[in-house]
This record gives C-alpha cells, sequence and structure tokens, in this order.
C-alpha cells in the first residue's frame, strides 16, 4: 500500500512540474548574417565598428562599416533580435579621448514590460527560454551557455514601459546595455560595407 502511494505521489508530482513549465520564446525571424550592401541609401548612415563586442564574424569586425536605417522606427516597433544603433552614455571625455564612441550597436534581447535573467549563460525572458543564438552566452569558440563558465546575474533586471534592453553578442566583450528607452536607438542597421 505504502509503495502504490508513493508512486501515485511521484506521479503527481510529475504531472504538476510539467505544467508549471513555460514555453520557450523561439525568434525563428532573426538571422545572424546581415546583407552585404554595395552603398548606403541616401537617408541612411553608416557606423564604423571600433571594438569587438558584436563580432562572430567579418560583418561586426573592427573596421566593418555598419549601415543605419534612422527612420525605421518611425512607423514600426522595435523588435526582439534588431541589431540597432544607440546613443551610449559616454562622457565628453570620454569621446575625446577615444576610450569610448557616442554611439554603439547591439541586439534587442527584451523588451517594455519584460523581466529578465540569467543563469548559466541563458537568457530568460518572464522565466521563459529565449531559444535563439542570442539568447545564450557565446565565447571566443562557440556557445558555453550551461557550463560553469557562464554567466549568471545576480539579480533581475525590470523593464518598465518604453524600455529595452540590449546585449552585445559576445557578452563577455561587451555584455548588457540598457535599459534605453526608444528615443536612444539612432535606427536600425539593415546591413554592412566591407572597408574601403
Amino acid at each position: 500500500m505504502n509503495k502504490k502511494c508513493l508512486f501515485i505521489a511521484m506521479f503527481a508530482m510529475v504531472i504538476l512540474a510539467g505544467c508549471n513549465t513555460k514555453k520557450p520564446i523561439i525568434d525563428e525571424v532573426t538571422k545572424y548574417e546581415l546583407p552585404l550592401l554595395e552603398q548606403r541609401g541616401p537617408n541612411q548612415i553608416t557606423h564604423l565598428i571600433q571594438h569587438d563586442g558584436m563580432y562572430r564574424s567579418e560583418q561586426f569586425a573592427a573596421n566593418s562599416i555598419l549601415v543605419i536605417e534612422p527612420d525605421y522606427y518611425k512607423n514600426r516597433e522595435i523588435s526582439r533580435g534588431d541589431v540597432v544603433s544607440y546613443k551610449t552614455d559616454a562622457t565628453e571625455e570620454e569621446i575625446t579621448n577615444k576610450k569610448r564612441t557616442e554611439y554603439d550597436v547591439s541586439r534587442v534581447v527584451a523588451l517594455p514590460g519584460e523581466t529578465v535573467t540569467v543563469k548559466k549563460g541563458q537568457i530568460y525572458i518572464n522565466d521563459r527560454v529565449l531559444d535563439t543564438f542570442y539568447g545564450k552566452e557565446y565565447y571566443t569558440n562557440g556557445f558555453i551557455n550551461g557550463t560553469d563558465k557562464a554567466l549568471n546575474l545576480e539579480r533581475p533586471i525590470v523593464l518598465l514601459q518604453g524600455q529595452i534592453l540590449l546585449a552585445s553578442d559576445v557578452w563577455w566583450r561587451s555584455g548588457f546595455s540598457g535599459p534605453h528607452l526608444k528615443e536612444s536607438i539612432r535606427g536600425k542597421v539593415i546591413g554592412w560595407m566591407k572597408s574601403p
């Protein structure tokens, strides 16, 4: 009788645990590779990459030129996975001394009203796994999520309405940035050009 009760209790716990599992957030739209462009359009601006926070391929290498569409978000919402150009909090002195830049680029990982945690190199949005290439930690030669080397955030990041969270594609180089307001976003990165 005791074994039967124990079995029923264990079965109920398994069923209840399965009911509490939240579905992952899956991004099947965002691709890592940006289109290679021959030239920029008349209203587009460029951004010269000066550091390697996004570097996993040539498109984000130092001295690559990213093409930015500044009007992209005038009639569109910012989407998770977008690579954006944003105004940094660099001081005039840091900019003048070339320690930091006025603008930088990063990827949108979280949207207004969301809570972000990172456990063993895996991003969770509202306790749901962000299941995409930018939702897990990448180190020089591959992903390290799930390992002891991987990042853990001590506290959750809670985004208020109108705030987004950005992350570089290579966290150990640049990490997370934000929260940012939409007004700090200069535009969407729509492609890249090789340096002349």
